[in-house]
């Protein structure tokens, strides 16, 4: 009972948590304002449609070739070097490679931007989240390993956490790449179901067949929990995978000579300041770090559903 009392004030803390540094939210309930903000959306030949729920008039269809909603330059959106997230949902049937949101420009691969498609040619990518900025090569998180073209909601999250790109599907981590913090802010704005043209050009390429709905954009990372959260009805096992978060312990930190993690995981994974991979384990109880070079580290622990804790770990 304590347990699940804990639980439950865990996510609701969380919930305000995330609450306070959301920038614009689109419920496209009836139309593409935005709820909490004065960054409303300009409707393209986009209609409205059924949700994930059957509710009527409450998500936007796009119909792959010329659709799609636009939102000015807003400069909530124009993160620069800071963390970031941004959360939707998503049904498409579409094979062909398809934008469901980008900000900035699309004028080369290293402009300032930051986008999330799916079906892309980059590694035969079923889904892919890029940054970019004038400085190569643009980092991006790739995955081929989830069907996102099934006709069924699915739920998406791509989010920039300490210097790692994160692509979420469906709750689970499918995708993470390391990023030296790209400043992503320009004076483009942001297109929802394709995706922006060239300067100078009136191009728009890449264009969404399929159904869009509940996005939110966050000026912050987003934690484990408060992602648990947001898409928690994509999840039947939430209980089982919120207790294994909170049971997970790293410690000591700072380290000198071992590194102990209790709790129930199925491997980890450390990274320096630079975002390599020095370590990997499947599950172990102790890890002897004396061979480490003092500094910053990042201790990844994942379970079968994804990524279940990150810890930042001084070595000394």
């Amino acid at each position: 009972m304590k347990t699940n009392l804990f639980l439950l004030v865990l996510l609701l803390s969380n919930t305000l948590i995330y609450s306070q540094n959301i920038v614009a939210q689109y419920k496209f309930n009836g139309n593409a304002n935005d709820n909490i903000g004065s960054s409303d959306g300009v409707i393209h030949n986009a209609v409205l449609t059924e949700d994930r729920f059957g509710n009527a008039n409450s998500a936007y269809h796009f119909n792959g070739t010329n659709s799609y909603i636009e939102i000015s330059n807003y400069v909530p959106f124009n993160f620069g070097l800071n963390d970031f997230s941004v959360a939707f949902w998503m049904k498409t049937t579409s094979t062909e490679r398809e934008t469901m949101f980008q900000k900035g420009s699309e004028y080369s691969e290293q402009a300032p931007q930051y986008w999330v498609r799916a079906n892309d040619d980059y590694n035969n990518a079923t889904l892919l989240f890029l940054t970019g900025n004038a400085d190569p090569p643009s980092p991006y998180a790739a995955t081929d390993t989830v069907v996102v073209n099934d006709g069924q909601w699915h739920h998406v999250i791509i989010q920039r956490s300490e210097k790692f790109l994160q692509l979420y599907f469906d709750c689970k981590l499918v995708a993470t790449n390391y990023d030296v913090y790209r400043d992503v802010s320009d004076d483009i704005g942001v297109i929802i179901g394709a995706q922006n043209p060239h300067p100078g050009s009136s191009v728009i390429s890449n264009y969404f067949d399929g159904s869009l709905d509940d996005f939110n954009i966050y000026d912050d990372d987003l934690s484990y929990v408060q992602i648990m959260d947001i898409c928690a009805d994509t999840v039947s096992n939430i209980s089982e995978i919120n207790s294994e978060l909170n049971s997970i312990n790293v410690y000591p930190n700072p380290s000198s000579k071992t590194l102990n993690i209790d709790g129930k995981y199925s491997f980890v994974e450390i990274y320096n300041s630079l975002g390599q991979k020095i370590f990997y384990s499947e599950y172990v109880k102790t890890i002897n770090v004396e061979s480490f070079e003092e500094g910053i580290y990042f201790v990844k622990i994942f379970n079968n559903e994804g990524i279940v804790f990150t810890k930042k770990i001084i070595f000394n």
